[in-house]
């Protein structure tokens, strides 16, 4: 699984500031730069600016590696060591961290992290609000970002530049979505993995027209007393890019903690993506929380007074008047319109 050293997403991270430690973020009702001066915790610590081998004079945010970085992620430890960097492409719009005093929690404190406001703080090897095995990011509503996942190699003076890797597999895990409450929309990333592979498992995500040429049936058990048994579902990568949004409904309990595929339960099989990347160094990602109107199924609520009604798309492609993720030369971008109603 590798070690993670470092977590700098976008360039956001935390710096040492006596015995406390200082995160920059924005005030909830101005928007101004602000910087949290928060009490040490382990969670925090892992987004610190520095690596435990950086000097001290660069443990400064202009002169960090503006990534998530995760080394020796080899398949076998007795392989030559590759490292996995991850960083944004473009703009980044996080969520932001505040305090619980701000948030007005019971008991809040001015320098205690929000259990409901996490913000960029999320980014990292994490699962949920916990030190995790997955690889987490955070995301604004209503925007889209970049992502190249790299590999490099290491030598004695350190990072050797781009590994090609045979193959790669990366798990795309909890592509879900909350209810309609507050006019969330659902999760989407789109991506090309040529030559390569994508496997779905029960019900998958919603996607772009693919037909598998494998289905085994019942081929995987879910962990526990039931043992609910769930079809795969193999496609050969197609030579244009592919888009998956979100099917099932999520909450934060359901946020997978490992990549260990054989104790993943019916609800983190069915919102997984894992792809096979042949004879890549990097591999680019378009991730995006999408405006409710791109929801698949109908849905109607009330928000801010103002009724809104969708009666969903049909199962068919964007020009034939499908849901308009369903097109493969559609742009995730951060100005993506709200489909009419």
């Amino acid at each position: 699984m590798g070690t993670p050293t470092r977590s700098a997403f976008g360039g956001l991270c935390c710096t040492h500031c006596g015995d406390a430690i200082c995160c920059p973020s924005k005030d909830v009702d101005t928007g101004e730069d602000i910087t949290l001066t928060l009490k040490k915790t382990d969670f925090i610590e892992h987004n610190m600016c520095c690596g435990p081998d950086d000097p001290d004079e660069w443990c400064v945010p202009d002169n960090i590696e503006p990534a998530m970085r995760v080394e020796g992620v080899q398949a076998s430890p007795s392989s030559p060591q590759v490292n996995m960097v991850v960083k944004n492409v473009g703009a980044y719009y996080p969520s932001w961290p505040q305090t619980a005093a701000t948030m007005g929690e019971t008991d809040g404190q001015a320098d205690v992290l929000s259990a409901r406001r996490l913000g960029y703080l999320y980014n990292g090897r994490k699962s949920g609000a916990s030190l995790g095995e997955t690889v987490q990011l955070n995301l604004c509503n209503g925007r889209a970002v970049g992502v190249d996942v790299c590999f490099e190699g290491v030598d004695e003076h350190g990072p050797a530049g781009p590994v090609v890797m045979k193959k790669a597999r990366v798990q795309l895990m909890d592509i879900d979505m909350g209810t309609s409450q507050g006019l969330t929309g659902p999760e989407a990333v789109q991506f090309s993995c040529p030559g390569g592979q994508i496997t779905l498992y029960g019900t998958p995500p919603w996607h772009t027209a693919m037909t598998p040429h494998t289905i085994d049936k019942e081929w995987y058990t879910v962990p526990g007393a039931n043992g609910t048994k769930l079809d795969r579902f193999i496609f050969d990568c197609p030579n244009h890019p592919v888009t998956f949004w979100s099917k099932k409904r999520g909450k934060a309990s359901d946020n997978p903690i490992t990549a260990n595929m054989s104790t993943h339960d019916e609800q983190t099989m069915g919102a997984l993506v894992l792809i096979e990347f042949v004879d890549t160094s990097c591999a680019r990602f378009e991730f995006a929380n999408m405006p409710p109107s791109y929801r698949q199924e109908p849905w109607k609520e009330k928000y801010e007074g103002t009724w809104y009604d969708y009666p969903g798309y049909p199962l068919a492609a964007a020009a034939a008047g499908g849901n308009p993720l369903n097109q493969t030369l559609l742009t995730l971008d951060a100005s993506f319109p709200g489909p009419a109603a």
